[in-house]
């Protein structure tokens, strides 16, 4: 149950298939497969939506909309309506900042979600602007260079919920197709 679940929403909120089913457990859960399955939007400066493309604050306004987070659509300021999270708590789910082109400003102009971590490295989905909804890694020169910190926008988290959302926009979804 849960499989057809997440695989209706997914490609509801995506436009396409759900690469691989998982079980949604927490928002963090979700956030992750729904930012794995943008992947390869292609870019557009301003854009919010898979239909019509992606720029960096467009993208995790998307993902965190789909949970009822209501984030702002730039990157500077999602920045400021977050919370702070040190580097040894950083997790599935949070925001990686960085500085925008003109690193001598000291405001973020850049911003992913976090999907995976190792020993070594720090992984996000952002959205590049010549290459779409990609994956990148901390370690790359240029986002080393560039980055600003870390943020939090799930501070609780909500399990029964993201079923109850899952299952009131499948059940939605389904009703448009009629």
């Amino acid at each position: 149950m849960h499989y057809w679940l997440l695989g209706i929403w997914m490609w509801y909120a995506s436009g396409q298939a759900p690469s691989s089913p998982r079980i949604i457990h927490t928002e963090r859960d979700f956030v992750q497969a729904l930012s794995e399955n943008l992947k390869g939007t292609p870019y557009r400066y301003g854009g919010k939506t898979p239909a019509k493309g992606f720029d960096c604050s467009g993208f995790v306004h998307y993902v965190y909309g789909q949970l009822g987070y209501q984030l702002a659509n730039s990157a500077r300021y999602q920045f400021k309506e977050s919370q702070v999270v040190d580097r040894t708590m950083v997790t599935v789910g949070d925001l990686i900042f960085f500085k925008g082109r003109n690193t001598a400003n000291a405001w973020a102009g850049h911003v992913g979600i976090i999907t995976r971590l190792d020993s070594h490295n720090i992984y996000f989905i952002h959205a590049s602007t010549e290459r779409g909804i990609v994956e990148g890694s901390l370690n790359e020169a240029y986002y080393a260079k560039r980055f600003l910190g870390f943020r939090r926008v799930i501070t609780h988290e909500r399990s029964t919920f993201t079923l109850q959302i899952l299952q009131a926009k499948s059940y939605n979804w389904q009703e448009q197709k009629r």
